[in-house]
């Protein structure tokens, strides 16, 4: 990374020019090394059978593997903005969600069977595990 600054007389006119040049080759390795590191998961991911997803310490879901839209019939894009409270069951959604808050709040894991609707409107029981 280079910057410079501009060194002026009483007049205003620049006199100099003081720059420095940063080295940032560590930073952008690392950068690419996390790049490809998401990449494998991601790889990793989309071959499980399992559904698979990577939420934020607030619980906003951001990413679900291959599984998990094949299931729901819907894109990453539109998972990500719908989330995937709407896919559970309604006998089950209330024990769920208070659930998900409390491990959330704790950090503690959630473990839970419920049944989950697919992207024909069938609801077919899962058993949840979050760390």
């Amino acid at each position: 990374m280079a910057k410079s600054v501009p060194f002026y007389d009483t007049n205003g006119e620049i006199l100099k020019w003081f720059g420095s040049f940063t080295n940032i080759e560590t930073q952008k390795r690392a950068e690419k090394a996390l790049q490809k590191s998401e990449e494998h998961f991601r790889q990793l991911t989309d071959l499980m059978p399992d559904k698979v997803s990577n939420a934020d310490a607030s619980g906003h879901v951001y990413y679900y593997n291959q599984s998990w839209l094949n299931f729901t019939g819907l894109s990453l894009k539109e998972s990500i903005e719908q989330g995937w409270v709407q896919f559970i069951h309604p006998d089950e959604k209330k024990e769920v969600m208070e659930k998900w808050k409390s491990c959330i709040e704790s950090g503690e894991d959630f473990e839970m069977e419920m049944r989950v609707k697919n992207k024909k409107n069938e609801f077919k029981w899962h058993l949840t595990r979050i760390i």
